[in-house]
Protein backbone atom coordinates (compact mmCIF):
# COMPACT_ATOMS: atom_id res chain seq x y z
CA UNK A 1 0.00 0.00 0.00
CA UNK A 2 1.53 3.42 -0.93
CA UNK A 3 0.05 6.23 0.93
CA UNK A 4 0.31 9.68 -0.84
CA UNK A 5 0.19 12.71 1.55
CA UNK A 6 -0.45 15.80 0.50
CA UNK A 7 -1.20 17.78 3.25
CA UNK A 8 0.66 19.07 6.87
CA UNK A 9 -0.25 19.27 10.65
CA UNK A 10 -3.33 21.41 10.82
CA UNK A 11 -5.52 19.59 8.09
CA UNK A 12 -4.36 15.71 8.83
CA UNK A 13 -5.63 16.45 12.39
CA UNK A 14 -9.05 17.14 10.61
CA UNK A 15 -9.09 14.62 8.41
CA UNK A 16 -8.25 11.97 10.13
CA UNK A 17 -7.95 12.29 13.96
CA UNK A 18 -8.77 9.04 15.21
CA UNK A 19 -8.17 6.40 12.64
CA UNK A 20 -4.98 8.15 11.39
CA UNK A 21 -2.47 5.92 13.78
CA UNK A 22 -3.41 2.32 12.63
CA UNK A 23 -3.57 3.49 9.16
CA UNK A 24 -0.30 4.68 9.20
CA UNK A 25 0.87 1.12 10.24
CA UNK A 26 -0.24 -0.59 7.43
CA UNK A 27 1.57 1.58 4.95
CA UNK A 28 4.28 0.06 2.81
CA UNK A 29 5.78 3.68 1.53
CA UNK A 30 4.77 6.77 1.76
CA UNK A 31 5.16 9.66 -1.24
CA UNK A 32 5.10 12.63 0.19
CA UNK A 33 3.99 16.34 -1.44
CA UNK A 34 7.49 18.28 -1.40
CA UNK A 35 10.55 17.92 1.60
CA UNK A 36 8.37 19.74 3.95
CA UNK A 37 5.90 17.11 4.49
CA UNK A 38 8.55 13.97 4.07
CA UNK A 39 10.26 15.98 7.44
CA UNK A 40 6.43 15.98 8.97
CA UNK A 41 6.15 12.53 8.79
CA UNK A 42 9.65 11.77 10.08
CA UNK A 43 9.82 14.41 12.74
CA UNK A 44 6.47 13.68 14.18
CA UNK A 45 5.09 10.54 13.11
CA UNK A 46 8.20 8.87 13.26
CA UNK A 47 8.21 7.54 9.84
CA UNK A 48 11.43 6.26 8.53
CA UNK A 49 13.10 8.20 5.70
CA UNK A 50 13.73 5.11 3.47
CA UNK A 51 9.67 4.84 3.41
CA UNK A 52 9.36 8.06 2.20
CA UNK A 53 9.68 9.18 -1.11
CA UNK A 54 9.27 13.36 -1.39
CA UNK A 55 7.69 14.62 -4.86
CA UNK A 56 7.31 18.31 -5.38
CA UNK A 57 3.72 18.73 -6.65
CA UNK A 58 3.92 19.41 -10.44
CA UNK A 59 2.70 22.04 -13.09
CA UNK A 60 1.53 21.54 -16.38
CA UNK A 61 4.38 23.35 -18.08
CA UNK A 62 6.82 26.48 -18.07
CA UNK A 63 5.85 28.86 -20.61
CA UNK A 64 7.58 29.51 -23.45
CA UNK A 65 7.68 33.58 -21.92
CA UNK A 66 7.10 35.57 -18.76
CA UNK A 67 3.57 37.24 -18.58
CA UNK A 68 4.00 40.47 -19.76
CA UNK A 69 2.42 43.54 -17.67
CA UNK A 70 0.31 44.77 -20.41
CA UNK A 71 -1.72 41.07 -20.11
CA UNK A 72 -3.49 42.37 -16.42
CA UNK A 73 -6.92 43.62 -16.53
CA UNK A 74 -5.66 45.56 -12.86
CA UNK A 75 -2.03 45.61 -12.74
CA UNK A 76 -0.89 45.02 -9.55
CA UNK A 77 2.73 45.40 -7.87
CA UNK A 78 1.55 42.29 -4.72
CA UNK A 79 -0.16 39.53 -5.53
CA UNK A 80 -1.94 37.30 -2.97
CA UNK A 81 -3.75 33.81 -4.05
CA UNK A 82 -5.67 31.31 -2.30
CA UNK A 83 -9.03 30.48 -0.08
CA UNK A 84 -10.09 33.50 2.30
CA UNK A 85 -9.31 30.95 4.92
CA UNK A 86 -7.58 31.46 8.24
CA UNK A 87 -5.10 28.81 7.17
CA UNK A 88 -4.24 30.82 3.80
CA UNK A 89 -3.19 34.08 5.66
CA UNK A 90 -5.18 36.23 3.81
CA UNK A 91 -5.40 38.78 7.39
CA UNK A 92 -1.16 38.57 6.83
CA UNK A 93 -1.29 39.42 3.61
CA UNK A 94 -3.59 42.85 4.36
CA UNK A 95 -0.68 43.51 7.16
CA UNK A 96 2.19 43.29 4.74
CA UNK A 97 -0.16 45.01 2.56
CA UNK A 98 -0.41 47.59 4.71
CA UNK A 99 3.30 47.81 5.91
CA UNK A 100 4.60 48.20 2.36
CA UNK A 101 1.73 50.99 1.18
CA UNK A 102 3.22 53.45 4.56
CA UNK A 103 5.74 54.44 2.05
CA UNK A 104 4.88 53.46 -1.17
CA UNK A 105 1.76 55.55 -2.18
CA UNK A 106 0.79 53.95 -5.53
CA UNK A 107 1.49 50.79 -4.50
CA UNK A 108 -1.62 47.93 -5.64
CA UNK A 109 -2.53 44.15 -4.16
CA UNK A 110 -4.81 41.93 -5.11
CA UNK A 111 -5.86 38.69 -3.42
CA UNK A 112 -7.20 36.59 -5.87
CA UNK A 113 -9.96 33.94 -3.75
CA UNK A 114 -12.66 32.80 -2.37
CA UNK A 115 -13.64 31.28 0.43
CA UNK A 116 -16.21 31.85 3.90
CA UNK A 117 -18.18 34.56 3.76
CA UNK A 118 -17.54 35.59 7.35
CA UNK A 119 -13.49 34.73 6.59
CA UNK A 120 -14.22 37.39 3.71
CA UNK A 121 -15.96 39.75 5.78
CA UNK A 122 -13.19 39.83 8.61
CA UNK A 123 -10.40 40.65 5.59
CA UNK A 124 -12.45 43.43 4.71
CA UNK A 125 -12.51 44.94 7.90
CA UNK A 126 -8.97 44.76 8.13
CA UNK A 127 -8.21 46.35 4.71
CA UNK A 128 -10.56 49.90 5.61
CA UNK A 129 -8.51 49.71 9.25
CA UNK A 130 -5.34 50.18 7.44
CA UNK A 131 -6.78 52.57 4.68
CA UNK A 132 -6.29 50.21 2.12
CA UNK A 133 -9.54 50.75 0.45
CA UNK A 134 -8.76 51.15 -3.46
CA UNK A 135 -5.59 49.85 -3.03
CA UNK A 136 -6.29 45.94 -1.93
CA UNK A 137 -8.82 44.42 -4.29
CA UNK A 138 -10.07 41.38 -2.89
CA UNK A 139 -10.67 39.63 -6.43
CA UNK A 140 -12.80 36.51 -5.94
CA UNK A 141 -12.35 33.57 -7.09
CA UNK A 142 -10.94 33.30 -11.47
CA UNK A 143 -10.78 30.93 -13.65
CA UNK A 144 -8.00 32.00 -15.09
CA UNK A 145 -5.23 33.36 -13.37
CA UNK A 146 -2.61 33.85 -15.66
CA UNK A 147 -3.81 38.04 -16.85
CA UNK A 148 -3.05 38.64 -13.14
CA UNK A 149 0.65 38.03 -12.55
CA UNK A 150 2.66 40.74 -11.51
CA UNK A 151 5.36 40.71 -14.01
CA UNK A 152 6.80 43.90 -12.23
CA UNK A 153 5.96 43.09 -8.45
CA UNK A 154 5.78 39.77 -6.88
CA UNK A 155 3.72 36.89 -5.50
CA UNK A 156 3.37 37.35 -1.58
CA UNK A 157 2.68 33.78 -0.19
CA UNK A 158 1.32 34.07 3.48
CA UNK A 159 0.08 30.70 4.20
CA UNK A 160 0.49 29.77 7.40
CA UNK A 161 0.70 26.04 6.38
CA UNK A 162 1.09 24.53 3.06
CA UNK A 163 2.50 21.96 1.40
CA UNK A 164 3.78 22.49 -1.51
CA UNK A 165 1.88 25.40 -3.41
CA UNK A 166 1.33 25.15 -6.66
CA UNK A 167 0.75 28.83 -7.24
CA UNK A 168 4.59 29.49 -5.91
CA UNK A 169 6.00 27.35 -8.59
CA UNK A 170 3.36 28.72 -11.43
CA UNK A 171 4.58 32.24 -10.38
CA UNK A 172 8.16 30.51 -10.87
CA UNK A 173 7.38 29.57 -13.98
CA UNK A 174 6.61 32.71 -15.21
CA UNK A 175 9.19 34.54 -13.90
CA UNK A 176 7.43 36.20 -10.83
CA UNK A 177 9.42 36.13 -7.62
CA UNK A 178 7.95 35.06 -4.62
CA UNK A 179 8.44 35.77 -0.67
CA UNK A 180 6.91 33.76 1.72
CA UNK A 181 7.16 32.75 5.53
CA UNK A 182 8.71 29.57 6.76
CA UNK A 183 5.54 27.69 7.47
CA UNK A 184 5.66 24.73 3.94
CA UNK A 185 6.87 23.91 1.01
CA UNK A 186 7.22 27.34 -0.66
CA UNK A 187 10.11 28.34 1.65
CA UNK A 188 12.07 24.86 -0.36
CA UNK A 189 11.37 25.81 -3.17
CA UNK A 190 13.01 29.51 -2.73
CA UNK A 191 15.96 27.84 -0.61
CA UNK A 192 16.46 25.44 -4.28
CA UNK A 193 16.56 28.61 -6.41
CA UNK A 194 18.81 30.73 -4.38
CA UNK A 195 16.63 32.49 -2.76
CA UNK A 196 16.48 31.47 0.97
CA UNK A 197 16.84 35.22 1.90
CA UNK A 198 13.43 35.84 0.83
CA UNK A 199 11.57 33.37 3.18
CA UNK A 200 11.37 35.20 6.40
CA UNK A 201 10.64 33.25 9.74
CA UNK A 202 6.89 31.82 10.34
CA UNK A 203 4.70 34.60 11.88
CA UNK A 204 7.63 36.97 11.13
CA UNK A 205 5.13 39.82 9.05
CA UNK A 206 7.77 42.98 9.51
CA UNK A 207 10.21 40.15 7.90
CA UNK A 208 8.01 39.68 5.26
CA UNK A 209 7.08 43.33 4.52
CA UNK A 210 11.34 43.88 4.42
CA UNK A 211 11.92 41.40 1.88
CA UNK A 212 9.31 42.42 -0.27
CA UNK A 213 9.80 45.79 -0.03
CA UNK A 214 13.62 45.14 -0.87
CA UNK A 215 12.50 43.39 -4.48
CA UNK A 216 10.14 46.02 -4.94
CA UNK A 217 12.69 48.85 -4.73
CA UNK A 218 15.25 47.06 -6.83
CA UNK A 219 13.99 46.11 -10.48
CA UNK A 220 17.34 43.41 -10.94
CA UNK A 221 16.62 41.99 -7.55
CA UNK A 222 13.40 41.14 -8.78
CA UNK A 223 14.40 39.66 -12.44
CA UNK A 224 17.13 37.76 -10.67
CA UNK A 225 14.91 36.17 -8.13
CA UNK A 226 11.96 35.30 -10.70
CA UNK A 227 14.75 34.33 -13.38
CA UNK A 228 16.09 31.78 -10.79
CA UNK A 229 12.83 30.56 -9.69
CA UNK A 230 11.74 29.88 -13.41
CA UNK A 231 14.79 28.27 -13.86
CA UNK A 232 13.72 25.62 -11.02
CA UNK A 233 10.53 25.42 -11.98
CA UNK A 234 11.70 24.15 -15.77
CA UNK A 235 11.96 20.67 -12.75
CA UNK A 236 8.31 20.80 -11.47
CA UNK A 237 7.05 19.68 -14.70
CA UNK A 238 4.56 16.85 -14.96
CA UNK A 239 7.13 15.08 -17.29
CA UNK A 240 9.77 15.71 -14.77
CA UNK A 241 7.69 14.68 -11.54
CA UNK A 242 5.34 11.54 -12.57
CA UNK A 243 8.50 8.81 -13.47
CA UNK A 244 9.18 9.67 -9.62
CA UNK A 245 5.87 9.28 -8.20
CA UNK A 246 5.36 5.73 -10.45
CA UNK A 247 8.90 4.87 -9.16
CA UNK A 248 7.59 5.27 -5.57
CA UNK A 249 4.21 3.11 -6.35
CA UNK A 250 6.02 0.00 -7.99
CA UNK A 251 9.79 0.06 -6.78
CA UNK A 252 12.73 0.60 -8.72
CA UNK A 253 14.67 3.81 -10.06
CA UNK A 254 12.47 6.70 -11.87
Amino acid sequence: MVCWVHELDGVADRVLPAQRASLLARVDHFVAAGDWTARMLADRFGIARPLVTAVDEPIAEVPPRPVAASDAPAPVDVLGVGSLAARKGADAFVAVVALLAATRPHLRAAWIGAGDPAQRALVTADIAAAGLGGRLHLVGDRADLEPWWPHQGLLLHTAREDPFPLVAAEAGARGVPVVTWATGGAADLLARSGSAHLVAPAGDVIGLAQRAGALLDDPAARARAGAALRTEAAHLTTDHQAPVVWAACVGGPP
